[in-house]
């Protein structure tokens, strides 16, 4: 994964636009592209932040942290589907992260074992 430049290096870019360096030649000293310097310079000036954005990535790798509730729900609705089961928890997630946090907590899925009740049709032959 991406890692974000570093803030030295981003002020370092935003003092050399304020003092009238063009954005060519800043990306040029500093070995950075020129879309990054364009897009730091917009966000300096729309936005007023001269730092790196920080704990905007949600969508990863969600744990459940109160693993209790999860036991809790899983005794009293076995025959839920991870998916109910996600919806019933008090922060909502997908069926994936509840499935990690049963495998945390030592659940396993087992098949359905179906029965067949066996019809005996006397008429019909054995083989």
């Amino acid at each position: 994964m991406a890692r974000a430049y570093s803030e030295d290096l981003r002020g370092r870019a935003l003092d050399l636009l304020e003092s009238g360096q063009k954005q060519q030649a800043v990306s040029k000293l500093l070995n950075i592209g020129l879309s990054t310097v364009k897009y730091w310079l917009k966000t300096w000036r729309t936005e007023g932040r001269r730092v790196a954005k920080s704990g905007y990535q949600k969508g990863h790798s969600h744990k459940i942290t109160d693993t209790q509730v999860l036991q809790d729900i899983i005794t009293k609705n076995p025959d839920k589907t991870l998916t109910e089961i996600g919806k019933m928890l008090p922060t909502p997630c997908a069926a994936e992260t509840v499935r990690r946090g049963l495998k945390r907590l030592g659940f396993s899925y087992k098949k359905k074992s179906f029965i067949i009740n066996n019809v005996i049709v006397h008429d019909a032959p054995l083989f």
